[in-house]
């Protein structure tokens, strides 16, 4: 998988292959089926949030870094897309119709920033949820390297044959810590130094397609996860 053409059509085809049991008849619970229609329900808000990313624009494949260095020869104060942002920021408008839901975000210039800080907003939102995702499939699910704590997921970070899965959820889990800054702390050292080289070495379309391969492989935990507890949660 190198684009996200296509992706989002077959992605909502597969959330609308589980049975109509898991989506309608249990809440939110700590065991089976009620973990499945949890995690669907997070599943298809991934989905939302990267398609509405990717349709505003395709996403940069600049690193991050060169993006910021970019912005930072333009304007000497501005540390981050969002301070273009709120210097040009106008109002945001809504309109609903019986079917429809129109969102104008106005800016009085600087509308290619605004696209980039939005992006970076609704795939960390992703990544955030995929991050929860794997939580709740580890209380049901066999071991698998998309599921690993984050300790485990260091430890496997220093093994450079490790699975490419493995480094695709380190990059979601450290595009996720960068905005909640949950990793701050001595613990995970590697993981935490892991997430310093995500803007020198990895864009917005890195993350994106990391947390597409990421979202397939949960969805396949998701489906395939027995009904009880697994043995070792």
């Amino acid at each position: 998988m190198t684009t996200p053409e296509a992706c989002f059509a077959q992605f909502w085809s597969l959330l609308r292959a589980p049975k109509l049991e898991i989506w309608r008849q249990y809440q939110a619970g700590t065991e089976g089926p009620g973990r499945q229609r949890e995690a669907l329900e997070l599943l298809a808000s991934v989905v939302w949030h990267l398609e509405l990313a990717h349709r505003l624009e395709p996403w940069p494949k600049k690193t991050m870094e060169e993006f910021y260095s970019e912005l930072l020869r333009e304007q000497a104060d501005a540390l981050t897309p969002w301070k273009t942002w709120v210097d040009h920021h106008n109002e945001v408008k809504v309109r609903r119709t019986a079917a429809q839901i129109f969102i104008d975000y106005s800016l009085r210039q600087g509308a290619d920033v605004g696209a980039y800080a939005i992006q970076n907003t609704l795939i960390a939102d992703a990544a955030m949820r995929l991050d929860s995702i794997r939580a709740v499939l580890r209380a049901i699910s066999n071991n698998d390297p998309v599921l690993m704590g984050r300790r485990a997921l260091e430890c496997q970070l220093k093994n450079v044959t490790a699975e490419g899965i493995v480094k695709d959820t380190a990059i979601v889990v450290a595009f996720r810590d960068s905005y909640l800054h949950a990793e701050v702390t001595t613990e995970n050292k590697h993981l935490a130094d892991f997430r310093k080289t995500l803007r020198h070495q990895y864009s917005l379309f890195d993350v994106g397609m990391a947390c597409l391969r990421v979202w397939r492989e949960l969805y396949r935990l998701c489906i395939n996860a027995p009904i009880t507890p697994a043995a070792n949660s």
